[in-house]
C-alpha cells in the first residue's frame, strides 16, 4: 500500500507539468501522483514516471468529479487532493504524513500556504518585467510587442504565509489572520506545531482514503467547484473531527483572477457559484447534513467572534431562525492571492511608480520616522521613557543560535543564556531576556533567496521585549516578522569575517554599528551597548528595510573585489608571473584603493559559493 495518493484534478492547465516535476522531486515517502486530464491532453505533455498515474477523460466531467475519479483509483492510506500550479516544501509528505501520527487519523490537514511566483513577463527587448498574469498586449516601457517571454521563476514566496481561514455569514471565504493572535493558537503553534483553522482555501488539503469515502467529501451535488474548502472543513468538522494547518511544511498556491489567459481552467458563472453557495446554505446551515454531531451554530462559537459574523447573526443560527442577506455574486475570495502588506509605491530611476510586489517581490516596508508616542492624556513620552516601563530587564541578555555570530554576540554578554536546540536548552529561560539576539543560519535557497525559516521559528516563540535579528535576510523580512507576530525586531547586520585578522572579527572593537528598527527600539538596544562599547564607536540608526539592505549591498560590494582579485590571481597563474607583485603595485601603492581583501586563499577567497550566494541574493532583492 502506498503512503500518499496526490489527486490533481486538471483542465487546460499550462504548469500542471510543473506541478508534478516538483512534487516528485520533494518527495521522500512512498508517495505516488494521480492527475486527472479533464477533458482537454497536458501541455506541455506529461513524461512517464513510474509514480505518476495520468486519467485522460475526453469530456469535462468537473474539478469534484475529477478529484473523486482519481481517489478511487488510489490504494493509499492517506489522499491529497491539490490543484495543478503548485510547488513544494521538500520532503512536504513526510513532514504531513509524520504529523498525523501526532494528531490522529479523524484530522483533515493542511500545509502552510504561500503564494506561487511561477512567472515573471519580460520584454527580451528593453529589459522590462512584470509580475504573473495575462499576456501583456506590449511592453510598458517600449512600446514593443513582439519581444514579451515569460521568464519562469516558480518559487514559493515567503510572505505571506496563510495559517487561518473562516467563512462569513454569506457563506464567503475569507482569510482569517485575527484568529493567529489569540492564545490558544499561540499555545498549539508552540506546542506542537499544528493548529486549527474553521475553514479552509480549497488548494490543498490532506485526509485519509477511508474518511474522504466516509464523509463524501467532494460531493457533486454541489456542483463542478465552488465552495470546496467550506465543504470540507465543515464536512470534518460537523463530524466531530478537526481542521488542522501543519506550519512545519508549506505548500505554493498559483492564483489567478485577472482573466484573459490568467484565469480560471473551469468555466466560472455567477450562477454555478451560487448553485454551490445555495445547497452548502441548505445542508450546513439548516443541519441537514446526515453525519454531522454538532450543529453549525457549534462551529461558528468555537472560533467566536469570526469575520463577516455578527452577534445577531450566531444568535439566529443558534435558533434556526437564521435567514440569508441577498448579496450579489463576487469573485471567490478563495481565488484571490493574498498579500503580506497593503501596497507599496516606490519609485524607479526612469520615474514611472510602480507596486512594490511588482518590483521587489518580498518587499514590505513601513514607516519607523516617529519618535515619540502620544499618551491618553496628550502629554508625549520621550523614547526611553516610554519603552524601559515595557520591558522588565533590558540588560537580560538572550542569545538564540551558538554558531560563528552567536558565539562574536556572547563575547559582548559572557552572562547571557544560550539557547541552542541542538544542546539540552529551554525556551522558557530564554524567554527570560528582556533582549533576544537571534543568531541562526540562512541558507540559500531558490535564485538567491534566503531560506528564513529558522529566523522565523525563533521569532514566533521567543517572548523577550525586544528581538534582535543579527542573521542575514531577504529584505523585508523583520517588518514582515514584526506584523505577523506582533513583535518588536531590531535588525542589527553581522560583518564578521572567518579569514584571520579579519578588520572587524572582534566583536568587541568594531568601528560601527547599523541599526535598524522603529526609534525607540533603536535607543533601547543602544543603551544596552553603552554597556560594552565606547563612545567613539558610529551608530548609523535606519529602518529595518534599509538595515537589510545595508547588509545585502556591502557583502555583494567586498564580494565583487575579492573576485575581481582571485580572478587576477588565476590570471597571473596562467602567465606565470607573481600575484603579490601585481596586487602591492595596483592595491598598495594607488592612493585610491588598499590592501583588503586582496589576500587569495586555496578555496578561491570568500568562496566562489558565498560569492554567487551574496551576489544572487542582492540581485533577487
Amino acid at each position: 500500500m502506498k503512503d500518499l495518493s496526490i489527486l490533481i484534478p486538471s483542465r487546460n492547465e499550462m504548469f500542471l507539468k510543473n506541478t508534478i516535476d516538483d512534487i516528485l522531486k520533494n518527495i521522500g515517502a512512498d508517495t505516488e501522483v494521480i492527475a486527472v486530464l479533464d477533458g482537454a491532453w497536458a501541455d506541455p505533455p506529461i513524461p512517464q514516471h513510474e509514480r505518476v498515474n495520468v486519467i485522460y477523460v475526453p469530456e469535462s466531467i468537473g474539478q469534484r468529479a475529477a478529484t473523486n475519479l482519481a481517489c478511487k483509483l488510489s490504494k493509499a492510506k492517506y489522499v491529497m487532493k491539490i490543484d495543478a500550479h503548485c510547488s513544494f516544501d521538500k520532503g512536504f509528505d513526510i513532514k504531513m504524513l509524520e504529523a498525523f501520527k501526532a494528531s490522529g487519523d479523524n484530522v483533515t490537514m493542511v500545509p502552510t500556504m504561500r503564494n506561487l511566483w511561477a512567472f515573471s513577463w519580460k520584454c527580451y527587448k528593453c529589459g522590462w518585467k512584470k509580475y504573473q498574469g495575462p499576456t501583456p498586449k506590449k511592453c510598458d516601457d517600449c512600446g514593443d510587442t513582439k519581444h514579451m517571454k515569460r521568464k519562469m521563476i516558480w518559487i514559493g514566496k515567503e510572505r505571506p504565509q496563510s495559517n487561518s481561514y473562516c467563512f462569513d455569514a454569506e457563506p464567503h471565504f475569507q482569510y482569517f489572520n485575527e484568529y493567529t493572535k489569540r492564545p490558544e493558537y499561540k499555545k498549539n503553534l508552540e506546542d506542537s506545531g499544528l493548529t486549527e483553522t474553521m475553514s479552509l482555501q480549497g488548494s490543498c488539503w490532506v485526509l485519509t482514503r477511508d474518511k474522504y469515502w466516509e464523509l463524501n467529501i467532494c460531493d457533486e451535488k454541489f456542483g463542478s467547484w465552488g465552495s470546496q474548502g467550506i465543504e470540507v472543513a465543515v464536512k470534518t468538522w460537523l463530524s466531530g473531527g478537526r481542521v488542522l494547518v501543519n506550519h512545519k511544511t508549506w505548500y505554493a498556491h498559483m492564483f489567478r483572477t485577472q482573466g484573459g489567459d490568467f484565469g480560471f481552467p473551469y468555466p466560472i458563472s455567477g450562477k454555478d457559484q451560487k448553485k454551490a453557495k445555495d445547497f452548502a446554505r441548505d445542508l450546513f446551515f439548516n443541519n441537514k447534513w446526515d453525519k454531522q454531531v454538532h450543529p453549525l451554530s457549534w462551529l461558528v462559537g468555537k472560533f467566536w467572534p469570526v469575520r463577516g459574523w455578527s452577534d445577531e447573526d450566531l444568535a439566529e443560527l443558534k435558533a434556526n431562525k437564521f435567514e440569508f442577506k441577498s448579496t450579489q455574486v463576487n469573485l471567490k475570495t478563495e481565488e484571490i492571492e493574498p498579500e503580506a502588506s497593503p501596497e507599496v509605491k516606490t519609485r524607479e530611476s526612469n520615474g514611472k511608480t510602480k507596486p512594490t510586489e511588482i518590483l521587489l517581490e518580498k518587499g514590505v516596508v513601513y514607516d519607523a520616522s516617529t519618535s515619540e508616542v502620544n499618551e491618553p492624556n496628550g502629554r508625549k513620552k520621550g523614547i526611553l521613557e516610554q519603552d524601559f516601563e515595557s520591558i522588565d530587564n533590558p540588560r537580560k541578555v538572550t542569545i538564540i543560535g551558538y554558531g560563528w555570530v552567536g558565539k562574536s554576540v556572547h563575547t559582548l554578554f559572557p552572562d547571557a543564556y544560550i539557547y541552542n536546540r541542538s544542546k539540552a536548552s529551554s525556551k522558557k529561560k530564554a524567554n527570560e531576556g528582556g533582549i533576544a539576539f537571534v543568531c541562526v543560519p540562512t541558507p540559500p535557497i531558490g535564485e538567491g533567496a534566503l531560506d528564513t525559516s529558522i529566523v522565523e521559528e525563533c521569532v514566533a516563540w521567543c517572548e523577550s521585549p525586544l528581538i534582535v535579528i543579527r542573521s542575514t535576510v531577504n529584505p523585508g523580512t523583520s517588518d514582515y516578522l514584526s506584523k505577523k507576530y506582533n513583535k518588536r525586531i531590531v535588525m542589527q547586520p553581522e560583518y564578521l569575517g572567518e579569514t584571520p585578522l579579519h578588520p572587524l572579527l572582534d566583536e568587541k572593537n568594531v568601528p560601527f554599528l547599523i541599526l535598524g528598527g522603529k526609534p525607540q527600539d533603536r535607543r533601547i538596544l543602544i543603551d544596552l551597548y553603552t554597556n560594552v562599547y565606547n563612545a567613539n564607536v558610529k551608530i548609523r540608526q535606519v529602518t529595518a528595510y534599509e538595515a537589510e539592505v545595508i547588509k545585502l549591498t556591502e557583502n555583494r560590494a567586498i564580494a565583487f573585489k575579492v573576485a575581481q582579485c582571485q580572478e587576477l590571481y588565476d590570471v597571473c597563474e596562467k602567465a606565470r608571473i607573481d600575484y603579490y607583485t601585481i596586487r602591492d603595485a595596483v592595491y598598495g601603492d594607488d592612493p585610491r584603493f588598499n590592501l583588503w581583501w586582496t589576500f587569495v586563499y586555496p578555496n578561491g577567497a570568500l568562496g566562489r559559493k558565498a560569492w554567487g550566494t551574496n551576489q544572487k541574493s542582492q540581485s533577487q532583492y
